[in-house]
């Protein structure tokens, strides 16, 4: 990933060098160049995310894999987590004490 974040900077500084070239030397070849990347990046950009997109929706999710444990076991584990949280809410701790103060 930082491969990418890396080429990411590297396009975009190589478009705003185009820009400023044709800002400084009004030649359209620069202007040219500099929206051929910018529209070359973004088609790089929208394949990436497709591939991802793609990606994450054929992916096999935790529930599907063999030797995942049943939505119902995971249901009662959080369930036995939840009373012993509460538990140790309600009986954990001591109240506070104040004590007298001496005049």
């Amino acid at each position: 990933m930082i491969f990418l974040r890396v080429l990411v900077v590297v396009l975009l500084a190589a478009v705003a060098y185009c820009a400023l070239g044709y800002v400084f030397t009004r030649e359209r070849r620069y202007l040219r160049l500099a929206w051929r990347l910018l529209v070359g990046g973004l088609v790089a950009a929208l394949v990436f995310f497709a591939v991802m997109f793609v990606e994450r929706l054929t992916a096999p999710t935790a529930a599907t894999a063999p030797d995942a444990p049943s939505a119902r076991a995971a249901m009662a584990a959080n369930q036995a987590l939840d009373r012993l949280a509460e538990r140790r809410r309600i009986g954990g701790g001591a109240q506070p004490v104040e004590l007298a103060q001496r005049r």
